[in-house]
């Protein structure tokens, strides 16, 4: 069904109504005037791809740098400069 379209056709499509439903059938939808960036977040880091981002200190790994970069911070006690 979703063969063939890019993602951007696959996101306009998805994002028109309200809530916009994830078309891998996970479950996550988004709702509100964001929700078009936030499905395309979902679906690049989140929706079926394995954890991008890793602690360098544990190696506990994240679907966002932003909560690895807080992980870092509040169980290490230490800050990522980069």
């Amino acid at each position: 069904m979703y063969k063939g379209k890019t993602m951007n056709e696959l996101l306009d499509w998805c994002s028109m109504p309200d809530p916009a439903i994830c078309p891998n059938s996970c479950g996550h939808f988004y709702k509100g005037i964001n929700r078009k960036k936030l499905l395309r977040r979902h679906m690049v880091y989140e929706c079926g791809t394995p954890s991008k981002f890793e602690c360098p200190i544990c190696t506990k790994r994240f679907t966002r740098k932003s909560n690895m970069k807080t992980h870092v911070y509040s169980v290490h006690r230490t800050i990522i400069t980069h």
